[in-house]
């Protein structure tokens, strides 16, 4: 289990009444760099969401502009790849990395957590007991994935295909949000909440079916959520905590170095920086490259981490070759 310590100096420590904290690991890093790499940058936060609505809004134009087969699956792929990248960012205001003004930051989470039909408020209560307790028996999204065929690995090339084929397909969603709904905690969110979300999803369809979107809505949301995004959600999942050694800190979780090309499908917004991320959850995505850069200096780290090259490559071939998840612990 890692070794942890009372939050440094990079936490947030502002969080709500029932959220404990998510700690630092002091080993690599002094409480003077944890603050400097820790600092918010609303900016880069929110302009990163918007060059992701825009792509949205581009590919929706040149589906409805252009409209044909192969394109409109092309434009699902886009959409759902997007979709994933701003749940990604929905994960930085999970952790208070949006915004410094808590309002701000909260109402931006819960519309990003919204667009993937999850609340960020059930999502932190599950994710920041997931850091607390990293793969032991008092981790939900551990105790969740651990044994179930999709996150047992070894794998053969073609069940590795199979199984991804079925997450792009939309044959796992139900399921998969099913498990989800049962996690504890997940659904533990204020009565305030459920009113106003439950208000605008009617809204929505509302509008949908009285200005006549309603098609859209289905192509450019629903049909991306359960195929493409759940496609790139399940490889990111996978990534994070599967077909690795769990002999020690640095290798419970990995780190995915690869070409541009990938971590834009795969895992946008420094996602793939995923062991440093759990180190130091209070650094903001846009600073966990600058932070890998500096980890690799560190001998310890630069030799024990698990450091993965490409998705395609490396990631598949560890699937395929990778020990049994250990029973929760």
């Amino acid at each position: 289990m890692l070794e942890r310590i009372v939050a440094g100096a990079g936490t947030n420590r502002s969080t709500m009444q029932d959220d404990r904290p998510v700690t630092e690991f002091s080993k690599f890093l002094t409480k003077s760099e944890i603050s400097h790499f820790s600092q918010i940058s609303s900016w880069r936060f929110f302009g990163a969401v918007a060059i992701e609505v825009l792509t949205i809004v581009l590919a929706i134009y040149l589906s409805e502009r252009y409209w044909n087969i192969p394109l409109y699956i092309a434009v699902v792929i886009v959409i759902g790849s997007r979709m994933h990248a701003l749940a990604v960012l929905m994960h930085d205001a999970t952790h208070y990395r949006a915004s410094s003004n808590r309002r701000i930051n909260e109402f931006t989470g819960e519309v990003l957590a919204l667009l993937v039909s999850i609340t960020m408020q059930g999502y932190r209560n599950t994710h920041f007991a997931h850091h607390r307790e990293l793969n032991t028996e008092n981790d939900p999204d551990w105790i969740r994935k651990l044994g179930a065929p999709e996150f047992s690995f070894p794998k053969s090339p073609r069940a590795i295909i199979l199984m991804l084929s079925q997450y792009a397909l939309g044959l796992k969603f139900y399921g998969e949000a099913k498990k989800i709904k049962k996690m504890k905690n997940m659904g533990n969110i204020s009565t305030r909440l459920k009113i106003l979300r439950a208000a605008f999803i009617l809204l929505t369809i509302a509008s949908a079916i009285l200005f006549g979107f309603w098609k859209q809505l289905i192509l450019y949301w629903l049909i991306p959520l359960v195929t493409s995004f759940m496609f790139f959600l399940q490889i990111r999942s996978v990534a994070e905590h599967f077909a690795v050694e769990y002999q020690h800190m640095l290798n419970h979780t990995r780190t995915v170095v690869a070409p541009f090309w990938e971590r834009w499908l795969f895992a946008p917004h420094g996602v793939n920086y995923h062991l440093e991320h759990h180190l130091y959850p209070s650094v903001p995505f846009f600073q966990l490259p600058r932070l890998h850069r500096y980890l690799m200096t560190k001998d310890e780290f630069a030799r024990s981490a698990h450091i993965t090259k490409g998705y395609t490559t490396g990631l598949f071939r560890e699937c395929c070759t990778a020990i049994q998840a250990p029973d929760a612990a």
